[in-house]
């Protein structure tokens, strides 16, 4: 697929911040996934109505729109609700954690990662990106910090990020 502003891309980069998208962008780019940038929610959504990426990838933080808005908006729309979703961020709370799931994401990074972690992550999304995504939602309420949350989810969905959350201790533990 290609744009009238350039080559073929896979990943559409949501990111607010000139230098992390920068950062990111050339990061993917170098190793072969070929990246392009919108600097806002909005713009995101006017980038989809044109083309098509194989995945998603946004900032969690921005103005106008977070991350949690812009997945909710991508998935609820019907012509790009199986288009995969992930989202960047910089600490994982517990309210974090439930918005992730609850937004619709299929996955999640810390931004922080080093770039062959971060790489290897985005292609794995790409990955499970052709596949598609399967099974239906189940509402279900777990304890956190001593807090009930409710919880909107696939077993996919919530595999995939219980396999993130693991990978991103194991990462930081190094």
């Amino acid at each position: 697929m290609s744009t009238e502003n350039g080559p073929p891309f896979q990943v559409l980069l949501v990111e607010d911040t000139l230098t992390q998208a920068m950062l990111f962008q050339h990061q993917l780019e170098r190793s072969g996934i070929g990246t392009k940038v919108a600097r806002s929610g909005v713009k995101a959504l006017e980038t989809l109505k044109e083309t098509r990426p194989r995945l998603v990838l946004s900032d969690i933080n921005m103005p106008e729109m977070s991350g949690y808005e812009l997945c909710r908006a991508i998935k609820e729309n019907p012509e790009t609700a199986d288009l995969p979703f992930v989202l960047l961020g910089t600490a994982l709370k517990t309210e974090e954690i439930v918005e992730i799931v609850n937004c619709g994401a299929d996955d999640f990074l810390l931004k922080n990662l080093e770039e062959e972690a971060l790489v290897d992550r985005v292609r794995r999304a790409l990955d499970r990106g052709r596949k598609g995504r399967s099974g239906e939602k189940l509402s279900l309420t777990v304890g956190i910090d001593g807090r009930d949350h409710d919880l909107d989810v696939s077993a996919e969905q919530m595999s995939t990020i219980l396999v993130s959350l693991y990978d991103m201790l194991c990462l930081k533990s190094r």
